[in-house]
């Protein structure tokens, strides 16, 4: 990684912090196949970096995001449909903002996963249907610092 995407990652993990742990979490709930909020959990409490398979379920609700517009407590366990109708709890769909953050920039093998990325920004853009989520001001700083590095890129790219 270079040193920008360092500093960010440093970044992410300072300003993201409560939002990366466990304690300020309700207590998960189950579902019938594939529990939403106990991957999250989990994912939580191994410290926030998803190795392999982790990566592909955080794909998998990515295109839950972006196509239902809806984080479910329960999906099949390939994570194709939902099995259960009720949206995660607010707080579990701020620590998914805030885990593909921090897996966007610190987990991948290349310096962004714009994936991963862009299905932050449609979470925070309002993307998610009701009920509506409050997302904390230091992910707007966050996503506005990647957008200045991404720019910077593609401007020294051209040049």
């Amino acid at each position: 990684m270079n040193t920008p995407m360092l500093d960010l990652a440093a970044a992410i993990e300072t300003d993201l912090r409560p939002h990366l742990s466990c304690d300020a979490l309700p207590e998960p709930r189950d579902a019938r196949e594939f529990s939403t909020e106990k991957f999250i959990h989990r994912q939580l409490a191994q410290g926030g970096v998803a190795d392999a398979d982790g990566r592909r379920v955080l794909d998998a609700l990515c295109k839950r995001v972006e196509v239902i517009r809806k984080v479910q407590v329960g999906y099949t366990y390939d994570i194709s449909k939902a099995v259960e109708r009720e949206a995660v709890k607010e707080p579990y769909a701020v620590a998914l903002a805030a885990l593909l953050l921090r897996n966007c920039v610190v987990a991948a093998d290349q310096p962004l996963d714009y994936k991963f990325f862009n299905c932050v920004l449609k979470m925070l853009g309002g993307t998610l249907i009701p009920p509506a989520t409050e997302f904390p001001a230091e992910f707007t700083g966050l996503t506005d610092t990647i957008l200045i590095q991404i720019a910077g890129r593609l401007d020294a790219k051209r040049a």
